[in-house]
């Protein structure tokens, strides 16, 4: 067992309570769960208690819920259901709709690009921390999942995104295109029959991000059946829906996540993340001393996060994370780490494998 961490591994950063406490979720996730165990006689009563969720609130069309309950259902339901591939099985078989406002947008596209746009747009409607991008590069289109990464996302949610994602591609344009090759965060289970068979496609486990890559031509593939009048109505009616919503991710939380996405290699400057969120580099300056904090602080406190997190794959070299994280020196890197944790990477790594 590792070692608890020393005084010089915590955060410089002011303590606030957990992100996964006061991040929320629309319903719509509980009620599918709740429905797929209770389709098979389980019911899941006690989970909602326990998160103090009425089981009548799943019937309100808006409602939220806590993070926390539905990591709770994607760790619990698959266990009670004895399913190891239950997320999987859920992207085939939910029935269309279900996702409500989002899913409709999403249907209501000119092409798969704007598809998958519509969901990087509004995804904060089905969860405060989701975050899905989608990339370009050559002749590789890439869309990615990349929530909070201190948020806890259990894998059978990983996995069901990821083939929702691809399922509600080939259902909309009617095309049954295979991705080039699926990236999941997760382990590989024992037994991968069932993800190699609904991906239908190299998977690869145990990566840094979640994400489908797939031939950049496909984003061009026309969604059938599209309303572009009923399309601009129900962009309108999400933009009001986002407006509502509480602001659940404080300054520093956003900022925080904002340079974990951005950190590949370069550190994000503050000018450009400013712009991002919709104030000046000035107002981003003062609202942070306001906190008793710097700019800097933030990155320091956002390369510790992904430090320790890309330490956990195998398969990047330290040198790489220190690239990765904006280091030009691993000896600089070395002497982050040790200031953040007290030890070295090498032996950090050492002990997560042994726990």
């Amino acid at each position: 067992m590792a070692a608890p961490p020393s005084d010089s591994s915590r955060s410089a950063l002011p303590r606030r309570e957990p992100l996964g406490a006061r991040f929320t979720a629309s319903v719509v996730f509980v009620r599918m769960l709740a429905q797929a165990a209770a389709a098979r006689g389980v019911r899941v009563d006690d989970l909602l208690e326990r998160h103090g969720v009425d089981p009548s609130l799943l019937e309100v069309l808006d409602a939220r819920v806590p993070h926390a309950l539905l990591v709770d259902l994607w760790e619990q339901v698959p266990r009670r259901l004895n399913d190891a591939a239950l997320g999987l099985h859920l992207a085939q078989t939910v029935p269309p709709g279900t996702f409500d406002l989002v899913e409709y947008c999403m249907r209501n596209s000119a092409d798969l690009a704007a598809c998958y746009q519509k969901l990087t747009r509004w995804q904060r409607l089905l969860h405060d921390a989701a975050s899905y991008h989608l990339e370009r590069e050559g002749d590789v289109a890439r869309i990615a999942h990349r929530p909070t990464p201190s948020l806890t996302v259990p894998p059978h949610a990983i996995g069901f995104i990821l083939a929702k994602l691809l399922m509600i591609g080939q259902n909309l344009t009617g095309v049954a295109f295979s991705p080039r090759s699926v990236s999941l965060t997760y382990a590989r289970p024992s037994d991968d029959t069932e993800h190699r068979r609904v991906f239908g496609a190299a998977v690869r486990f145990s990566q840094p991000e979640a994400h489908l890559e797939f031939d950049r031509a496909l984003l061009d593939l026309p969604i059938r059946g599209t309303d572009p009048q009923l399309a601009a109505v129900l962009d309108r009616y999400a933009q009001h829906r986002l407006a509502e919503l509480p602001q659940a991710v404080e300054l520093v939380d956003e900022l925080g996540q904002r340079i974990r996405q951005a950190l590949r290699g370069t550190v994000p400057d503050a000018a450009t993340l400013a712009r991002q969120m919709g104030m000046s580099t000035r107002t981003l300056s003062r609202r942070l001393h306001e906190r008793g904090l710097t700019y800097q602080e933030v990155v320091d406190e956002a390369r510790r996060e992904l430090a320790l997190r890309h330490l956990l794959n195998k398969d990047l070299k330290v040198i790489e994370v220190a690239f990765l994280l904006g280091f030009s020196e691993v000896s600089t890197f070395y002497r982050a780490f040790r200031r953040w944790t007290g030890t070295t990477p090498a032996a950090y790594r050492r002990e997560s494998v042994r726990v």
